[in-house]
């Protein structure tokens, strides 16, 4: 017993040994460049405050739990096994929030709800967002927030620190250091929040997509880990399925503040792992969360979408005679129009939102005896990416006169999309037409939304 007492007290002196040493190397390097006591005592200053400021959730439940990170001022009932944190804030194109709850309870058995808690941190500094998102989550998943399965936090302006200023590094802009810089005290802060609910730690982004069965596959993999541990990965994208020890968090939030400014979240966590002695990554294969959010909280950033990532199956499998195809539509890589016609597994997503006189042409090959014609828009990860306000038209015939630029001849109205869909059956009987040369779609309102076309299906004769 005496010697692994030793064994734990030598790995303590070692570890804090490294930190020290990385601190100091750190230290050093900003006095060459004649800012070093300045920036040390202004570091040192926000960790050491970091101990008395409070962390308190959202006002509306401001009575429920308020905590400092030395002390927890009302004790919880019992610890749970998981907490998942997720921070967030406003989005200006694309909000997945509401995806990424839904996916998660949805993943969740009722056995398993009572050892996990979501955290929520509304980290945007628009007291009017953080006002109405809590608002609607509390509407939304009332009987969870009721019981503190689902918590919402949000940190007072005062506990961050200087934004405006820093020094660049990594050769990025301005807006992205500050952004970054930002996201490093947003993380450290829900950290410092959440290091007492739970045994295990794990955070996620707010556009994601859960395996069914991330729960068990969690458990599983902490349980087959042979040797000590910092940080667990469930996802090899940004940071998302990091898993932490509880008792880690507040080391680990203290670590980041010093160095806010230096580095990407990503390659902080790099040095804390090493300074604890865990130089390699332990990654979950295959990973259980997925990435689905297009654009990021930063305005200049656009994460492109893994196809494998997203449900393009395909269900009505027309028989879609060969056809060109034409849209005044912008579509994001590996999303065309091609993609959502093919009976293989794909989809249309432009990458701007449907105007009013925006069209689709298909224009066939040869004269089709057009029997019937489904088009769904709209996916199951992006909802709201559906045409609102449009029509569909069959041709006899039609003349491309320039780019993306269709004439057509003899058009008839087969119908208009509800609620993201139109089906036009028995076309060729019901207006007497034997052959129809193409099919057109019409936007007729603009829309603020962007547009996947998840399927055409077009059944002939």
């Amino acid at each position: 017993m005496a010697s692994v007492r030793q064994l734990s007290a030598g790995f303590a002196v070692i570890t804090t040994t490294l930190m020290l040493v990385q601190i100091s190397m750190f230290l050093r390097s900003q006095q060459r460049n004649g800012v070093g006591q300045h920036l040390e005592d202004q570091k040192t200053e926000l960790v050491y405050r970091m101990n008395f400021t409070p962390l308190k959730i959202i006002p509306s439940h401001e009575s429920s739990i308020t905590r400092t990170s030395g002390s927890l001022k009302e004790e919880r009932i019992q610890k749970r096994y998981l907490t998942i944190g997720i921070p967030t804030i406003w989005r200006p194109r694309a909000y997945y929030l509401w995806y990424t709850i839904d996916s998660l309870l949805n993943a969740t058995s009722k056995s398993q709800i009572s050892q996990i808690c979501i955290v929520i941190f509304l980290a945007d500094f628009n007291t009017t967002w953080k006002k109405i998102t809590s608002k609607d989550i509390e509407r939304r998943y009332k009987a969870l927030v009721n019981n503190n399965t689902i918590q919402i936090i949000t940190a007072p302006y005062r506990f961050y620190p200087p934004l405006d200023n820093l020094k660049q590094t990594f050769n990025d802009s301005a807006s992205r250091i500050k952004w970054r810089s930002k996201q490093n005290i947003d993380y450290a802060y829900l950290w410092l929040y959440s290091k007492n609910i739970s045994k295990y730690y794990i955070q996620i982004e707010d556009d994601i997509k859960t395996s069914p069965t991330y729960f068990d596959a969690i458990k599983q993999f902490i349980s087959v880990q042979k040797i000590p541990w910092v940080c667990l990965e469930f996802c090899q994208h940004g940071f998302i399925g990091k898993l932490f020890h509880s008792h880690d968090l507040e080391k680990l939030a203290k670590y980041i503040m010093l160095f806010y400014d230096e580095q990407p979240i990503d390659y902080l966590l790099r040095h804390f792992n090493f300074i604890y002695l865990q130089d390699f990554k332990i990654e979950r294969k295959p990973n259980v969360f997925n990435h689905v959010g297009l654009y990021s909280s930063l305005l200049e950033k656009i994460t492109y979408v893994n196809p494998r990532v997203l449900d393009t199956r395909k269900f009505l499998k027309g028989h879609n005679p060969k056809a060109e195809l034409f849209t005044t539509l912008a579509s994001l890589p590996k999303f065309d129009l091609k993609a959502a016609y093919s009976v293989f597994n794909g989809y249309f997503w432009s990458n701007s939102s449907p105007v009013a006189n925006d069209t689709i042409h298909i224009i066939f090959h040869r004269p089709q005896s057009i029997k019937n014609v489904i088009i769904k828009t709209g996916g199951k990860e992006h909802p709201n990416d559906k045409l609102e306000n449009a029509q569909l038209d069959a041709c006899i015939s039609c003349r491309p006169v320039g780019k993306n630029r269709i004439i057509c001849y003899d058009k008839y109205h087969l119908g208009n999309f509800r609620n993201g869909s139109v089906v036009a059956s028995d076309v060729g009987r019901k207006y007497n037409i034997k052959l129809f040369g193409c099919l057109r779609i019409t936007v007729t309102k603009s829309q603020t939304s962007w547009l996947i076309i998840k399927e055409i299906a077009v059944f002939v004769r």
